[in-house]
């Protein structure tokens, strides 16, 4: 697991005016803002039976190293891609149809979670932790030769089969650490508007149900969690992840997407019934 070192921080960048907005100074804009770690596991750091060895239990020196180095960059929030992924390797146990029955190593999956949750509450830092990325329904578009990789469209578009992934795989995380100070928010999904083998509407009925099984989990414990999917952009918020009942909504804005991306524009005349989080940010 190769730690983060803080050499791609942004220490020099100018962060640039969009339209009539006015320039950003680095140290405001760096005191309020977080960082996404693109953890290079991918779905193999918790509870993982066949990556044993990779797991965050195992790995707590770097992950401390790791979060040392950006509590010391000035960072509070960490946005963890991602837990899950693309379910490689053997986070849970399958049937016959391919439907979730259970974790592959449920001791291991809760010691992973913990060593996660523990390393970052040493260093002062909340999480935001995704559970699955594009990549579970992208019909393998971005593979490699010998990549390792998971393709779960059937989790998500099969009614049975997502209340299985609900069930088994989301219902513990939220029992163990749902409640969690440490945790800002639960992200549902990145991008998952690119997940070119996947339905928007049967991600958006996951989304629904996530959040539901969440808020419903969490109100009979201490507090109700809060709840975000990290949507490719502004406009994808507008037409697919309203109503659903998200607690924060999260926008992606890169360069490429200024010409389609209304970003200038104020958020509040959208109509938009919660706060929006920009989960990913190009400083260009």
């Amino acid at each position: 697991m190769p730690a983060y070192t803080g050499e791609f921080i942004l220490r020099d960048v100018a962060i640039r005016p969009i339209g009539n907005t006015q320039p950003v100074d680095l140290a405001v804009f760096l005191q309020h803002s977080g960082i996404n770690w693109i953890e290079e596991g991918f779905g193999r750091r918790v509870g993982n039976a066949a990556f044993p060895e990779e797991g965050f239990a195992r790995n707590v020196p770097l992950l401390d190293q790791t979060f040392s180095a950006m509590a010391r960059d000035g960072f509070k929030v960490v946005r963890v891609m991602s837990l899950f992924g693309d379910l490689r390797g053997e986070v849970v146990r399958r049937d016959a149809q391919g439907r979730i029955i259970g974790l592959a190593n449920p001791e291991a999956f809760r010691a992973d979670l913990q060593a996660l949750l523990d390393a970052a509450q040493r260093h002062g830092l909340r999480l935001i932790p995704v559970f699955f990325s594009y990549q579970l329904g992208d019909a393998n578009q971005e593979a490699r030769p010998g990549e390792i990789v998971g393709e779960w469209p059937n989790d998500m578009t099969d009614p049975l089969a997502r209340a299985a992934l609900l069930q088994h795989l989301i219902r513990p995380v939220i029992e163990q650490l749902g409640v969690s100070g440490t945790v800002l928010a639960w992200d549902l999904f990145n991008e998952p508007e690119n997940a070119k083998a996947l339905p928007i509407g049967s991600v958006q009925a996951y989304a629904a149900e996530a959040t539901e099984l969440i808020h419903t989990t969490t109100s009979r414990m201490a507090r109700r969690a809060l709840v975000t999917l990290g949507a490719n952009s502004f406009t994808d918020v507008l037409k697919y992840w309203r109503g659903i009942g998200l607690d924060l909504y999260q926008a992606h804005s890169y360069s490429w997407g200024y010409a389609t991306d209304p970003h200038q524009e104020v958020i509040g005349r959208f109509g938009l019934d919660q706060p929006l989080l920009m989960g990913e940010l190009d400083p260009n």
